[in-house]
């Protein structure tokens, strides 16, 4: 390198002006930086190697400075909901109350299923702490219609009493689905005949539109936990369970959160982040390394078609399926097993008409920043009314809309 005494001091406040310029690019900051330094040497220092050293040093600080930069750019924009452009950058913003109703609503109807007696009776399974037998209806059997699934959230026992001969419908309650209340665990039943002289039980469930997609995977201490599930649907709603050898072969839930930012370390919560058509689910390293969780995770992802409109009377008795199906182990016994033996007839005859889909980006993006979600008894603003309309499934019109007379109207097409 030529030596020289005299040189051109280097104006910084001009250096940084033109370095700004060209911040988030790194080839234009290592040429700003070369012009500054041959100006500065009135010409006779001009690097041309590129395998000098100094060129090295000076990209890698050219991209450290870019990647700083850019970062620090992203951190600032996402501390305001208003320059939100990505889900990501929206779900810091988002309170538990706003992921309510975000994601899609599945319509509800109701199912009349058909037991056949004497199948019944040659496939019941004896309960001694029932004092009697009984077959269960599995928690996810599937009822299918033109293609369009729907599903149970509790399993339904068929128990006959040794001592009386009564029999007794109800929901097995043992866990709690987060998906549905029960009013009432019996269920009412009653006694019918067909053409041929034979003799059925019949009762009327109430059943929701949604498809479960159940993975499994292995837990790695060593490798964080993070796997993504695609779903074709709208998203309703996602429950994780874990299994090892202290839970004695059964699936155990866990808490799921959408939010990254707040999560108690003693209590094992997996997050969840819905993207598209994928939904990531990563489980804290906190809870791996304090052997809070470990062995095979399940996941159950819930998609559902949300807004529906059908009449189900239109179809014929062919057009009508049913699988019983048992995801979870802890479902799958003698007496799951033995409704595939029972012979059963399941339909409907009602119209659905409900459902909502789930809420698009810019929607959920202008209820967050207007703050239209959370406990409001009732609606204030005209922001806050138009969320509460579109979540029963209306459209609001305001059909008079002055300052002293304000009159609007909720719509919604027929079935």
């Amino acid at each position: 390198m030529t030596d020289f005494v005299n040189y051109t001091p280097i104006d910084l406040k001009s250096l940084l002006t033109n370095i700004e310029n060209v911040q988030y690019n790194p080839s234009n900051i290592q040429s700003t930086i070369l012009t500054a330094l041959s100006d500065s040497s009135n010409g006779l220092i001009n690097i041309v190697d590129p395998s000098n050293p100094f060129i090295f040093l000076l990209e890698s600080a050219c991209v450290c400075t870019t990647a700083a930069i850019n970062e620090s750019d992203l951190n600032t924009k996402r501390q305001y909901s208003k320059l939100a452009v990505t889900p990501d950058d929206l779900y810091l913003h988002m309170s538990d109350k706003d992921f309510v109703n975000k994601f899609a609503i599945p319509s509800t109807t109701s199912f009349t299923i058909m037991i056949e007696l004497n199948s019944l009776l040659n496939n019941l399974v004896d309960s001694p702490l029932d004092n009697g037998k009984k077959v269960v209806i599995p928690r996810n059997t599937v009822f299918t219609v033109n293609g369009v699934d729907f599903s149970l959230q509790y399993p339904i026992q068929v128990l006959l009493f040794n001592n009386t001969g009564l029999y007794q419908i109800s929901y097995d309650t043992t866990t709690m689905s987060p998906l549905q209340d029960l009013v009432s665990n019996i269920i009412s039943y009653d006694f019918r005949n067909d053409s041929q002289g034979n003799k059925f039980i019949s009762f009327v469930v109430p059943v929701n539109q949604f498809t479960v997609l159940s993975s499994q995977y292995t837990l790695q201490a060593s490798t964080y936990f993070s796997q993504i599930v695609n779903f074709t649907q709208n998203y309703y709603y996602a429950r994780v369970y874990y299994q090892n050898n202290n839970t004695n072969g059964n699936w155990v839930e866990i808490q799921t959160t959408h939010t990254t930012q707040v999560f108690d370390p003693l209590i094992v919560t997996a997050l969840l982040k819905v993207v598209g058509q994928q939904v990531n689910i990563s489980i804290p390293q906190v809870y791996i390394n304090s052997g809070l969780i470990s062995g095979t995770i399940r996941v159950d992802v819930y998609e559902t078609q949300g807004n529906l409109n059908i009449n189900m009377s239109n179809y014929n008795m062919t057009a009508f399926s049913t699988t019983f199906m048992a995801i979870d182990t802890n479902d799958n016994n003698a007496y799951t097993q033995a409704m595939n033996n029972v012979i059963s007839i399941i339909y409907s005859d009602q119209i659905v008409n409900g459902g909502v889909s789930a809420v698009p980006f810019n929607t959920l993006r202008t209820q967050v920043i207007n703050n239209t979600s959370g406990p409001i008894n009732v609606p204030i603003t005209g922001a806050q009314l138009d969320n509460t309309i579109n979540v029963n499934g209306f459209n609001l019109v305001k059909n008079i809309d002055l300052v002293t007379n304000r009159t609007m109207l909720t719509i919604q097409a027929l079935p």
